[in-house]
């Protein structure tokens, strides 16, 4: 009996801790994923990945838009490619057609600013940008605007431009992003004496590798 009753005190403690170990079952698994979360730029669960965090030196995202340009109201189409350092920089070219009142094709890029902070899961899936960079124009059309005369061929100019872009993308998945955003271009040396359009990207979307 007295042997009983000492194997009952001595296997108490450990049936007891053992309780309060299963009471909270959530807890060493999620310090785990936190860690794996902060080290990784990535969510993991159970050795998956389930969602992107941020994006690593090396990333590469291709992209391009549809939207509208605002001088005269004209079609805008755009094509660029970002390189990523950090989650927060990347830079890369940008590609501006632009059909309204006059032709132009504006070819530029620079860097890039992502504010990716990284503090929940909202952060994950929406990440506003901001960009600005020097470009090269080429437009064609009128400088008095009557370039639909049929006695009259249109004139072609280069020049150069600043360009500011700002922005949102909403990832879909790691590698597919869908977006819309705005560009302001200012054309420093007024080729066909234009000094300013605006573009509205309707809809971006954006592949992430």
């Amino acid at each position: 009996m007295r042997t009983a009753l000492v194997l009952i005190a001595l296997c108490l403690p450990l049936a007891l801790e053992a309780q309060d170990f299963d009471a909270f079952p959530d807890h060493g698994h999620r310090d785990y994923e936190l860690f794996t979360r902060h080290e990784t730029g990535k969510i993991q669960r159970g050795g998956e990945l389930e969602g992107r965090t941020g994006h690593e030196l090396g990333d590469v995202s291709v992209g391009g838009s549809v939207g509208l340009a605002f001088d005269e109201i004209g079609f805008l189409a755009t094509g660029e490619a970002d390189f990523w350092f950090t989650r927060f920089f990347s830079a890369g070219p940008l590609l501006q057609l632009n059909t309204g009142r006059d032709f132009f094709l504006i070819a530029g890029g620079g860097p890039k600013i992502t504010f990716d902070f990284d503090d929940n899961d909202f952060s994950d899936l929406v990440k506003p940008y901001v960009h600005l960079g020097p470009a090269f124009v080429i437009a064609s059309g009128d400088h008095d605007h009557h370039r639909h005369h049929r006695d009259h061929d249109p004139d072609t100019e280069v020049g150069f431009a600043i360009v500011l872009g700002t922005g949102v993308d909403f990832y879909i998945t790691d590698n597919l992003s869908l977006g819309t955003g705005f560009l302001w271009n200012w054309l420093v040396t007024r080729p066909l004496d234009d000094r300013f359009y605006f573009g509205w990207k309707v809809i971006a979307a954006k592949f992430h590798f």
